[in-house]
């Protein structure tokens, strides 16, 4: 806040007495100071890029937040910008590592093609040039898409021959893409980035035994610590059983898999708050299956609500932190908390985050992990953003010690 305030001050004033005296800094308080203000929720881009503008050590950290994170979207004219300035300014595309391309197969045909500049198309952006780049993320506009009816259209193979050939091999850490996909180029991809911990596994087209028998070699993708798919599938099945998965997202769980007692005790962290109808019973089920389990995301129904059965939890010894979603509640949200923490003993629980209107974290300090004393030894640290409560806590979970 105070930071905000400071540059702000003097940005509006336009005083060439900023630069002066921020120069003067040590050298090892730049980056604080930018990293400070970059997670600030009150100061933007455009106020980052005006910092950067007062001497150059500013700069070169503000260019890092800057630039770590960039987006294509296809077919619209600030990729164009976008990939001119790559190849004009060599030194920034080091400081990309993660990439979003958005809408990619909106153009497809020679027709289509000719209504926006090669610029402007996924399967032409320079993925040479970035050096570092380690992570890849492919989605769609859902209004837009499903607008032209291609949502659920599998992606053209263009795009992954360019990866192929420009990409360097075992760089990517994370790839995510929930849409459908051309199994034979993609796996072809994927052959060639063999070091991916995080996937993003969306639907595969035309998916032949070759590619099953690629699925489940221990030596595809040997360090793959984290899986997000639709549903627990054969095909799920088949990558589960020959890794340790440690972290596994899901979007549907009509009911628990046979063969869950296999892969359930990898697990340290398991995302089911996408899904808002898990029957009880399947969670009765489930939850003894994942003993390791450190982080634990759910949707609490009405069901679950109304029999009072958040000790089910209880099994999770080693549980630190846990997500709940509220559907439907009458009652105040600190009546649901108080349930929840008077209901669940999970001994080592000191993180609980709760997705409803409004949306709080709540806290305790190791002292009173042990402590047996109910709600009050709880710590309201109110709103926090769920995605970065989320990822600290998810990073946690996969890189304990079991």
């Amino acid at each position: 806040m105070f930071l905000h305030s400071l540059f702000t001050k003097y940005l509006r004033k336009g005083s060439d007495d900023l630069a002066d005296k921020t120069s003067r800094l040590p050298l090892e308080l730049y980056r604080p100071v930018i990293e400070a203000l970059a997670n600030s929720p009150e100061c933007s881009k455009t106020d980052l890029f005006h910092v950067a503008l007062t001497c150059r050590a500013f700069r070169v950290e503000a260019q890092r937040f800057l630039y770590h994170r960039i987006a294509f979207v296809e077919g619209h004219k600030s990729s164009v910008r976008l990939v001119k300035f790559l190849r004009r300014r060599q030194h920034i595309t080091k400081l990309v590592h993660d990439l979003t391309i958005r809408n990619y197969g909106l153009f497809t045909g020679t027709r289509k093609r000719k209504t926006v500049s090669s610029y402007a198309l996924a399967a032409n952006f320079p993925f040479s040039l970035l050096p570092n780049l380690d992570t890849l993320t492919i989605i769609r506009n859902n209004h837009y898409s499903d607008a032209i009816g291609i949502h659920d259209r599998t992606l053209p193979s263009d795009l992954f021959t360019t990866l192929g050939t420009q990409l360097s091999s075992n760089s990517l850490t994370t790839y995510r893409c929930w849409l459908p996909m051309p199994s034979s180029h993609f796996f072809d991809f994927l052959l060639h980035q063999n070091k991916l911990e995080h996937l993003v596994l969306g639907d595969l087209s035309n998916n032949s035994p070759d590619i099953q028998t690629l699925l489940g070699s221990p030596s595809f993708l040997p360090g793959l610590l984290t899986l997000d798919a639709t549903a627990l599938d054969g095909q799920l099945a088949t990558i589960m059983s020959q890794r340790h998965i440690k972290a596994l997202r899901l979007t549907l769980l009509p009911e628990l898999p046979a063969d869950w007692s296999l892969y359930g005790p990898h697990l340290t962290a398991l995302d089911l708050s996408s899904i808002a109808g898990v029957p009880l019973q399947t969670l009765k089920e489930l939850i003894p299956g994942v003993p390791n389990l450190r982080l634990f995301l759910f949707v609490a129904n009405q069901q679950c609500l109304m029999l009072n059965e958040f000790s089910l939890l209880d099994p999770l010894l080693n549980l630190e932190a846990l997500s709940i979603t509220i559907l439907v509640w009458g009652a105040p949200l600190t009546a649901f908390v108080n349930k929840v923490q008077r209901d669940c003993k999970c001994p080592k629980l000191r993180s609980f985050y709760v997705e409803g209107p409004p949306s709080s974290v709540y806290h305790r300090s190791p002292s009173a992990i042990s402590d047996d004393a109910g709600p009050e030894i709880w710590t309201n640290l109110g709103y926090c953003c769920r995605e970065q409560w989320l990822g600290c806590e998810l990073d946690q979970a996969i890189r304990a010690n079991p």
